[in-house]
């Protein structure tokens, strides 16, 4: 990585993506190589390792490479969606990291300057906000404007944005949750009358009420757990399936976040939602009498 000493004393040296690196270097040997670097406008760079404008570029030496990022894995999309139509011409963004102090020598810059901190301390960050003000107030004419930004407050936003799109699945994915319960609560229903004289011989034999409930009961947990296994087994399928068409054929960058938590949820909650749509129909089996399940046809 770039250090303090790299900085000080303005060296020529680059880091870049892994994306980058397959471009310019499909051996994945550029550790100590050279590539020429153009800045044509502030924000945009030209990058080739062979030219012949070397008055207009400067060569700069690669001490390291980092892992592409979500822009590095869009770019690559973006190629191989060239690549596959055949395109003469492809325009690509790669990530290049240089000392700040190299690039302020040897290129044009925009005016506009970019200090970042990153910091979970609360105390801190008011810190720097009172420091951002009072650098402000000293020297209006280099810095004439601020915007301090945290993790918490872009996730609120967010989530204020989506609000609306979330409380409308919520409502979907809520009268689906009741369609369904009504759909399986009559067939445990169906289940139970079916198995009338059987609750009438267990009767007879001995089993209580409050066996027979658990009976019904945790069939309907059986039955919302298998459930869940099938649903979720085919819903990572289908989207792998999903993901590797749109990242191969169309080309659009679509990752999955499969965690151990996002598994397990749907198993809770199917537990919890054969138990509920369950407790009616294994009461009313419960309930029936001995005399009337053993005359039941």
């Amino acid at each position: 990585m770039i250090n303090s000493s790299d900085v000080a004393q303005n060296r020529n040296v680059v880091v870049i993506d892994e994306f980058t690196e397959s471009l310019l270097f499909p051996k994945k040997d550029s550790i100590g190589k050279q590539i020429r670097l153009k800045v044509d406008i502030p924000g945009f760079s030209n990058n080739s390792i062979n030219s012949d404008n070397a008055s207009e570029i400067k060569k700069c030496t690669i001490i390291g490479v980092v892992k592409s990022g979500y822009h590095g894995k869009k770019e690559r999309m973006k190629y191989n969606k060239y690549i596959s139509n055949l395109k003469e011409t492809i325009n690509l963004n790669t990530v290049i990291y240089t000392p700040k102090s190299y690039l302020l020598q040897n290129f044009e810059t925009s005016d506009q300057k970019i200090i970042a901190w990153s910091t979970n301390d609360i105390k801190a960050m008011q810190l720097i906000k009172k420091s951002i003000e009072l650098f402000k107030n000293q020297s209006l004419k280099e810095f004439t404007s601020y915007d301090l930004v945290d993790k918490d407050t872009v996730l609120r936003q967010a989530k204020e944005n989506l609000e609306p799109i979330r409380i409308f699945l919520v409502l979907i994915m809520v009268v689906l949750l009741i369609i369904s319960g009504i759909n399986a609560m009559s067939i445990m229903f169906f289940s139970v009358k079916e198995r009338i004289n059987e609750i009438g011989i267990k009767k007879a034999l001995g089993a209580t009420k409050i066996e027979i409930l658990n009976q019904f009961i945790i069939e309907g947990m059986m039955m919302a757990f298998i459930a869940a296994v099938i649903s979720v087994l085919l819903s990572i399928v289908t989207v792998l399936i999903v993901q590797k068409y749109l990242n191969e054929s169309l080309f659009i960058l679509f990752e999955i976040n499969l965690t151990v938590l996002n598994i397990l949820i749907p198993f809770f909650i199917s537990i919890i939602y054969g138990f509920a749509f369950s407790v009616i129909p294994s009461y009313y089996g419960a309930k029936i009498k001995v005399t009337d399940s053993l005359r039941f046809e």
